[in-house]
């Protein structure tokens, strides 16, 4: 494995920025420049280093951040994804075959994928809950004493602790919803000196943005609070939770146009490295875009969109490990996600996402909004580096007839890169369905919202599920051609095909949880949760070196319809947590 600094230069020149479908170009006005920008108080009259003032928010270290450190997976009881979460972001009607609450609610097999795949993630960290909730609490939309009796602010707070480990998680989750997505895709179309003067201008107004920013393949969230400006760069003053009470600042260059932020330690391993970018590698998401509502994001893809799909991987980050990706092959040779570190595409419309945990690899995802051809997927290194023995992945394949194929497997990263689709070890055809051959002992899920199947496939063995008018029809054999399961599942609920510019019509009003005994009313941590996986790993952050490197980051939404399930979010209780002890059996 390369060293932070010499991965840097190796780096360099081959990660590019590729701007996909709606990330593309740049409105009128939104070059920004700098002289529309007054910067004349004192930046060190307000503990701020030296220069002129922009802004300060009055956001402080030691006070309105987190005392405990951005974590990465799932220690205990008190952390693990759970129901309620997805009955907050959803509604009850869309993630329930019964029940209404956290205590009665029995997830549709789509939603236990969502919330398994969402728990691995978590390996990734939780950076983009912890600057979000933070920042709430600043701003007064939530009070910390919700959380912990008695609290006036978030530094008072401690972990581990049911409600306030919940609600990080909640708001971790916000950014995969598309509302949250858009508002981020928008930002990332300035240059960063442009969205230096969006930031000053939404300080002021009490905004409340949070900063995505992504290197390496990772993608990491922080609070901005304060701009200061000295000899033509500009620091954004932020707090950086993988760094509690620690000064820190992404600064932006007013002559070449980049910003830098050297203390990215989003490594597993606990190093850190400098990320630097342009436009499109950095982004602020208004606090607006997640309070919802918020569109079903379960099924997304729908039976009127043919050969629409979405792809996802969440793996474990450990040390000797490099980011992951997802790269599609089509029969025809064309490419879309990561090749020689690189984002391509020469499928129109694909979105591909980065997710931000701040401590390694979060959920990756790559949206086909239509495709005739068939497709193989690969799970591959997002930076070139190669992976030091296996590791837990999660693939899972959405296809256009709301079936899910979720495939867990201990793994190395496939760095070939344009395998193509003869010989590839999951292969998508539109028009049948999704055929898999592992490499590697696998434990696969089909599921859609109605019904599930969950099959041990051995390495070399076979498993298809093929499109069919009474539901999708799942085969599995070993190696020796024996018959491992055959079910036919029940068909998924109809949806309406996404229509381009429908708006949503599930309304969800994301509101806090609160640390209040539990009553009818309460969202309380779920009973019924399916854990699929686990992990006990604690990153701890060291101070990071100085070193180089570049970033790739690119993003665009597409417009997606849904139920009108209408559903008012209820604060969390600090109750303790019961869980079940029990799993689903695999074959």
């Amino acid at each position: 494995m390369f060293s932070s600094r010499h991965r840097g230069r190796a780096l360099g020149a081959g990660l590019v920025l590729l701007v996909l479908a709606a990330c593309g170009g740049t409105k009128s006005g939104d070059s920004g420049s700098a002289t529309s920008m007054t910067c004349s108080g004192d930046a060190a009259a307000a503990g701020l280093g030296e220069g002129e003032l922009c802004v300060d928010s009055g956001f402080r270290l030691s006070k309105n951040d987190f005392a405990f450190p951005n974590w990465s997976g799932i220690e205990g009881d008190t952390d693990d994804m759970d129901t309620g979460t997805l009955i907050r972001l959803f509604g009850a009607a869309t993630v329930c075959t019964s029940g209404t609450t956290a205590d009665d609610c029995v997830l549709n097999p789509s939603a236990e994928s969502t919330l398994a795949q969402w728990a691995s993630a978590l390996d990734g960290g939780r950076c983009e809950g912890m600057s979000t909730l933070a920042l709430r609490y600043f701003l007064g939309l939530q009070d910390p004493s919700e959380a912990e009796s008695g609290s006036s602010d978030a530094v008072a707070l401690q972990r581990p602790q049911l409600t306030i480990d919940q609600e990080i998680n909640t708001w971790w989750a916000t950014q995969f919803m598309p509302e949250v997505r858009s508002a981020a895709a928008e930002s990332r179309k300035l240059e960063p000196v442009a969205l230096v003067a969006r930031l000053i201008d939404g300080l002021k107004k009490k905004t409340g943005y949070t900063i995505g920013i992504y290197g390496n393949g990772y993608g990491h969230s922080v609070t901005p609070f304060a701009v200061t400006k000295n000899a033509g760069v500009y620091s954004i003053h932020i707090y950086d939770n993988n760094y509690p009470g620690k000064n820190a600042a992404i600064t932006v260059d007013e002559k070449t146009n980049k910003w830098s932020y050297d203390e990215a330690a989003v490594n597993p391993d606990g190093e850190g490295s400098t990320w630097s970018g342009g436009k499109g590698t950095i982004e602020l998401t208004p606090m607006d875009a997640r309070k919802g509502p918020f569109s079903e994001e379960f099924g997304a893809v729908t039976s009127g969109v043919k050969g629409s799909a979405i792809l996802g991987v969440a793996v474990k980050s450990t040390k000797g490990h490099p980011a992951a990706g997802l790269l599609v092959t089509t029969a025809s040779g064309k490419h879309a996600g990561i090749v020689n570190s690189q984002i391509v595409s020469d499928i129109p419309g694909v979105v591909y996402t980065v997710g931000k945990g701040g401590l390694g690899t979060s959920l990756v995802t790559l949206e086909i909004p239509e495709l005739s051809e068939s497709y193989s997927v690969q799970v591959v290194s997002a930076n070139g580096e190669s992976d030091a023995g296996t590791r837990s992945v999660t693939l899972s394949v959405t296809t256009a007839d709301g079936s899910r194929t979720q495939i867990n497997s201990e793994r190395a990263l496939d760095t070939r890169g344009n395998q193509g689709v003869d010989g590839a070890e999951v292969i998508v055809d539109p028009a049948n369905g999704v055929a898999l051959a592992p490499k590697f002992d696998s434990n696969v899920t089909v599921s859609n919202n109605k019904d599930k199947v969950v099959v041990k496939v051995p390495k070399n063995g076979k498993l298809t599920s093929s499109q069919s008018i009474n539901g999708p029809e799942v085969d599995s054999k070993d190696a020796a051609g024996k018959t491992i399961a055959n079910k036919t599942l029940k068909k998924a609920a109809v949806r309406l095909a996404r229509v381009a510019g429908a708006p949503s019509t599930t309304h969800t009003t994301l509101v806090p949880r609160s640390s209040s005994s539990s009553s009818s009313s309460s969202v309380a941590r779920s009973t019924t949760t399916t854990v699929v996986r686990r992990s006990t790993t604690t990153t701890t952050i060291k101070k990071p070196p100085s070193t180089t490197s570049t970033v790739v980051r690119t993003s665009t939404t597409v417009p997606r319809t849904s139920s009108t399930t209408t559903t008012t979010l209820v604060p969390r209780t600090s109750t303790t947590v019961r869980r079940i002890t029990t799993t689903t059996s695999v074959p």
